[in-house]
């Protein structure tokens, strides 16, 4: 191409495939974009203002080298930031809000829209996202645990399945006895320690019933567990809800598709959990409560970290 805007980026080669060109685009592919068109219209990061990004992107080390400098770029020019934990996380898909807003923030950057960049949080769209449709099969040849393809409409079904088996309050004092073998979700919630210092279990409370649930829809190897955008939360993914800390205080699974409100302006979606009950904490069963996420968090809020095991 003339401009060379797709340079690096993993559809270079694929402008004449239709198919291709119209699928999503990672955070790190849209970091590339932009600062290919960004450097050809003469506004590059300095060398330094890089570096000073490079030192507040926790993931950097695990940045594949060939995205590297355009994460650093467009995190020092404000373009694409990353999350409450410092990470940029380029792996994520950007859905059609994020993505408008990051061209927006380039084109305030350039001065093509009047105005200055403000900086506002990185993954809040501009305009309320209307929920897409279902997602198709996931073109993978795994299936769920029913055998069915990996849809949201097949994961809602094997939710219902499993709400009727376990109503709302009912005891989870047993726990998930199979829990030390869920290899998938005990990979996911070891990453983060509680406020005493342990780490969740995948057989008893809230951890043991988020392992029980996942399994119960993906099984317990084979759809390894991924960190994604809050903003992209679906049925079935595991929540992790950490303190201003960054600690674990609480796991649960999504039970509908994130959205975004915006009169509070946090992000909102509904989850099953094992919540503790009584002065024993005997565990029970809650389905739909509904959670949220505070799209500007405080040192002192707690913040939900959604890790999804939906083929990749």
């Amino acid at each position: 191409m003339a401009n060379q805007a797709l340079n690096n980026t993993s559809f270079a080669d694929d402008t004449d495939n239709v198919q291709e060109m119209s699928r999503s685009i990672s955070r790190y592919d849209m970091a590339q974009l932009i600062t290919n068109i960004m450097t050809r219209q003469g506004f590059p990061a300095s060398s330094s203002d890089k570096s000073a990004a490079i030192a507040k992107i926790t993931d950097y080390n695990n940045i594949p080298s060939q995205y590297r400098d355009a994460v650093a770029n467009v995190y020092a020019l404000g373009i694409i930031t990353g999350y409450s934990d410092g990470s940029f996380s380029g792996e994520v898909t950007m859905n059609r809000g994020q993505a408008a807003v990051v061209i927006y923030r380039m084109m305030q950057y350039s001065g093509n829209s009047g105005g200055n960049i403000t900086n506002p949080d990185p993954e809040t769209p501009a305009e309320p996202e209307t929920p897409s449709k279902p997602s198709q099969p996931e073109q993978t040849g795994k299936t769920l645990t029913n055998g069915k393809p990996v849809t949201e409409a097949n994961i809602l079904e094997l939710l219902s399945e499993l709400q009727a088996k376990y109503p709302d309050h009912t005891s989870f004092v047993n726990g998930y006895p199979n829990g030390t073998n869920s290899t998938d979700v005990r990979a996911a919630v070891r990453l983060y320690k509680t406020v005493n210092g342990r780490y969740a279990n995948t057989h008893s409370g809230c951890g043991g019933w988020a392992a029980l649930v996942s399994d119960y829809i993906f099984g317990q190897t084979g759809f390894p567990a991924r960190k994604i955008a809050t903003a992209n939360a679906r049925p079935g993914d595991i929540c992790m809800t950490l303190n201003g800390n960054g600690e674990l205080e609480h796991v649960s699974i999504v039970t509908s598709r994130a959205w975004h409100n915006d009169e509070c302006q946090w992000t909102e979606f509904t989850t099953t959990d094992g919540n503790p009950t009584g002065p024993n904490n005997t565990y029970e069963i809650i389905w739909d409560e509904r959670n949220s996420d505070w799209d500007n968090p405080q040192p002192s809020d707690w913040t939900a970290v959604i890790w999804t095991r939906y083929p990749n």
